[in-house]
């Protein structure tokens, strides 16, 4: 196949997998933000926000180091099952919280804004301020949400899709960010919504996922490792995860993976990776794509890639 059949191919599966993914609410013209506080939490601001979209309400925070000067790049950060905005700032509020950012790492939203770059933790729908309408005892609420939605044709990984785009829309607003310097990472559930989110919104230049890579016929339809915040009606059998990777390229795209992840196999990590590869080499923009496997389990480790982030969006402040 040659690279313009390649890119043929590529936007005709980027149209298909919108379709997939359903009907998403219109954007209003008017983004309306409210500042509910400012904080000083050690070097850090602390912005806490609502933005909204008509009736939709995006609870956030954004952080970053008053070292250095503005405008500065902005890393979008996406939390997994059960992470909210303050757990991703490092503000735990309950001893579940605390446990949660030792074990899986999940305050990354603070690591990155203490490495220089100006960082949005939001709610996802269904954790934090964002509970679902439905919580039945007894059933996962993702997967109660997700059937609910299907009656009108619609998906929660669409809804959380737009909702990462609206917050790109909210950074694009501000004075303080570097235009065309926005990237986002995601861990477990985040990942996936950070995959989809990169592949249909170029204005992501760079995308991280973390502990979230594999295909769904090994970790969902094998292993059972999966939610209705993950499914996507229809996608399977003609595209699986790697697929929707490769649309990132050819911007950059960094993949880590833990080498005793209990959730998403490494190995089968190690084998979507390869094919996420051949998309980019195919393009002749291998340097774009960063991998890293650590030692440990499903958890979020920064590792290297604040440093690939730096180098694809540009460092995280002038000076830093």
């Amino acid at each position: 196949m040659s690279l313009e059949q390649w890119e043929n191919k590529a936007r005709a599966f980027a149209q298909r997998l919108t379709a997939l993914l359903g009907p998403v609410p219109d954007v209003p013209s008017v983004m309306r933000d409210e500042c509910i506080n400012v904080s000083r939490v050690g070097r850090l601001t602390v912005e806490e926000r609502n933005v909204w979209w008509g009736q939709e309400r995006i609870p956030l925070l954004v952080l970053y180091d008053d070292a250095g000067r503005a405008p500065r790049s902005a890393v979008i950060c996406i939390h997994g099952h059960h992470g909210n905005r303050y757990v991703l700032a490092g503000l735990a509020n309950t001893t579940e919280d605390e446990e949660r950012i030792r074990r899986f790492g999940y305050d990354y939203a603070r690591q990155l804004a203490e490495a220089g770059f100006l960082t949005v933790a939001y709610d996802l729908r269904g954790f934090g301020e964002r509970p679902f309408a439905l919580n039945p005892k007894g059933h996962d609420p993702c997967d109660m949400e997700f059937l609910r939605l299907m009656l009108t044709g619609r998906t929660l990984l669409g809804l959380h899709v737009w909702d990462l785009r609206r917050v790109i829309d909210y950074l694009e607003t501000r004075p303080d960010v570097r235009p065309g310097a926005i990237g986002c990472v995601g861990f477990s559930l985040g990942g996936t919504i950070a995959l989809y989110g990169g592949a249909l919104d170029r204005r992501l230049k760079a995308v991280g996922v973390f502990s979230a890579l594999n295909h769904y016929t090994h970790y969902a339809i094998g292993a059972g490792h999966f939610c209705g915040a993950q499914v996507v009606p229809g996608l399977l059998p003609e595209a699986d995860l790697p697929d929707v990777a490769s649309l990132i390229a050819p911007r950059a795209l960094w993949i880590e993976h833990g080498d005793a992840d209990e959730t998403f196999s490494v190995n089968d990590a190690l084998l979507s990776i390869e094919e996420v590869a051949q998309a980019y080499r195919r393009q002749g923009v291998g340097d774009q794509l960063g991998t890293h496997v650590f030692h440990g389990g499903h958890r979020f480790e920064l590792g290297e890639s604040a440093a690939f982030f730096k180098r694809v969006l540009g460092e995280g402040r002038e000076g830093s």
